[in-house]
């Protein structure tokens, strides 16, 4: 009767947890890269936003002298 034994069953049990966290291990992998990638978009982003809001404030002040 093997493979019907309820430690041939664990064994099974045990490979597929194993293959699933795997898996699941290289999508966090993953998905940590894109929200770095994210992070640096965003902070670049900002970083135009305001330099943006600096030369408006400039234009406003030379506009208001």
């Amino acid at each position: 009767m093997e493979g019907n034994t309820p430690i041939d069953a664990l064994l099974e049990e045990r490979q597929h947890l194993t293959a699933r966290i795997e898996r699941e291990r290289e999508q966090l992998h993953r998905l940590r890269i894109v929200v770095s990638n994210l992070e640096q978009s965003v902070a670049r982003a900002e970083g135009a936003l305001s330099e943006v809001d600096a030369l408006l404030g400039r234009h406003q002040r030379l506009r208001a002298a």
